[in-house]
């Protein structure tokens, strides 16, 4: 990989099974635009929910000549079906359940940035 690539692990602990696995997409990344000068990814655990465990962020920011791409994969909040006869009842909201995975949060990320990258 001929670009700087900055890994940054906040509350997880660094990997080298993670890192390697961002360095493998970001090396892809190349194969769209030759010219990327840097890549700086941020790899975060959200705080832990007492049952449903971790759920993690991936931040991605490239920087090409004449433009800074930002990539934001988050586990947002969706809302949980209310439940069958019940009317007018709030609707509880759980983590989206894809990145509970971090290696899905890296995916799609990489891929995000990867459209992003072609449009450019």
């Amino acid at each position: 990989m001929k670009l700087p690539l900055q890994i940054t692990f906040h509350q997880i602990q660094r990997s080298a099974a993670i890192t390697a696995r961002v360095r493998a997409a970001a090396e892809k990344l190349e194969r769209y635009h030759e010219r990327i000068v840097s890549c700086r990814v941020v790899i975060e655990a959200a705080q832990p929910h007492q049952k449903r465990g971790h759920a993690y962020h991936v931040r991605i920011e490239l920087h090409l000549p004449g433009r800074k791409i930002m990539i934001r994969q988050q586990a947002d909040r969706r809302p949980v079906p209310a439940r069958e006869g019940t009317a007018r009842v709030p609707k509880p909201v759980e983590p989206n359940s894809r990145y509970k995975d971090l290696y899905v949060a890296i995916h799609d990320a990489f891929d995000v940035a990867r459209r992003r990258v072609e449009d450019y």
